[in-house]
C-alpha cells in the first residue's frame, strides 16, 4: 500500500508480509474521540490542537477483537491473551504487550517513521510506547508495544480502537533548530498581540462567569481567533497556510 504526498518523491510504503492478510486495517487518523463527543456542546472540538493531533498520521486498526490480562509479574507468560492471538503477543515481560502490525513501512530517503499510540485516544489501564524508528532504510519490521498499568484487569481492544498510530518525521530536522529562551519583552511586536490577548480572555472570561450574563449561548462560549487563524485583533495569519483539518492520503494499492 502506498501512502503519497503531494511532493513526487514522499512516499510512504506498507508492505504486506502475508499475502492477502486481513488482520489489521491501516487509515488516516479520525478527527472523533467518543469522549470528545461527551464534552458539553461538543466543546472539546473548539481545541483545534486537539484534533489537529488526532488526524496528524495514520491508525492500524485491529480487525479482531484482542484481550489479555497481566497478573503483575514480570515474566512473559505473566500475561495471558485472551482473544486476538494472531496480532497480539508477551515478548518482553514486565506487563508489556506486542502488537504485530504485519507490515514493513518504508519511507523515502529524508524521513523516518514516529511510532505512538492514537493522540487523545485512551484505553484504561494501558499506555502506549513511543518510538522512532529509522524506516528511510531499515529492512526490518517493527512492532508497537503497550504498558500494562494495572494488574489483574482484563483489556480490551475492539475492531474501533487503534493499537498504532504513525507519521513521517525528517529525520534530521529536530537538530537544525537553536533552542531559546528570553524575555517576552525583548519582542516587541509578540508582546503586544499578547496583550492583546490576554486583556480579551480576561475581559471574556469576567463577562461570562458574571450570573447576569446567563445562559450563555453556545455559540458566544469560545474565542474563536486561533481557531479561524487570526490575531487578536482579526488580522490574519500572514503565512496563509492556517489549517483545521488535515487530508492524509488513503492507503491504495
Amino acid at each position: 500500500m502506498l501512502f503519497r504526498s503531494t511532493e513526487k518523491n514522499d512516499i510512504i510504503t506498507a508492505h504486506l508480509i502475508f499475502d492477502d492478510d486481513k488482520r489489521v486495517t491501516i487509515s488516516p487518523g479520525k478527527r472523533e474521540r467518543d469522549w470528545m463527543d461527551d464534552t458539553q456542546e461538543k466543546y472539546a472540538y473548539r481545541c483545534l490542537p486537539l484534533t489537529m493531533a488526532n488526524m496528524h498520521g495514520w491508525e492500524i486498526y485491529p480487525n479482531e477483537t484482542i484481550s489479555f490480562i497481566w497478573n503483575g509479574g514480570n515474566n512473559t507468560e505473566d500475561i495471558k491473551i485472551i482473544s486476538g492471538k494472531s496480532i497480539a503477543s508477551s515478548i518482553f515481560g514486565n506487563g508489556i504487550i506486542t502488537m504485530h502490525i504485519m507490515h514493513m513501512i518504508t519511507t523515502s530517503e529524508d524521513y523516518n517513521l514516529y511510532i505512538t499510540g492514537s493522540p487523545n485516544f485512551f484505553i484504561p489501564s494501558i499506555h502506549p510506547l513511543t518510538g522512532i524508528f529509522e524506516s528511510n532504510w531499515a529492512p526490518y519490521t517493527f512492532t508497537m508495544n503497550w504498558k500494562i498499568a494495572e494488574p489483574n484487569k482484563i483489556i480490551k481492544f475492539t475492531k474501533n480502537d487503534p493499537i498504532c498510530f504513525f507519521f513521517p518525521i525528517n529525520k534530521n530536522l529536530i537538530e537544525k533548530f537553536e533552542m531559546k529562551i528570553q524575555p517576552l519583552s525583548k519582542s516587541p511586536e509578540l508582546k503586544k498581540h499578547y496583550e492583546e490577548f490576554d486583556k480579551s480572555r480576561l475581559e471574556f472570561m469576567a463577562y461570562n462567569m458574571d450570573p447576569k450574563n446567563q445562559p450563555i449561548d453556545p455559540k458566544n462560549s469560545w474565542q474563536k481567533r486561533y481557531f479561524q487563524g487570526k490575531y487578536p485583533n482579526g488580522e490574519s495569519c500572514p503565512f496563509g497556510a492556517h489549517k483545521t483539518k488535515f487530508k492524509l492520503d488513503t492507503p491504495s494499492e
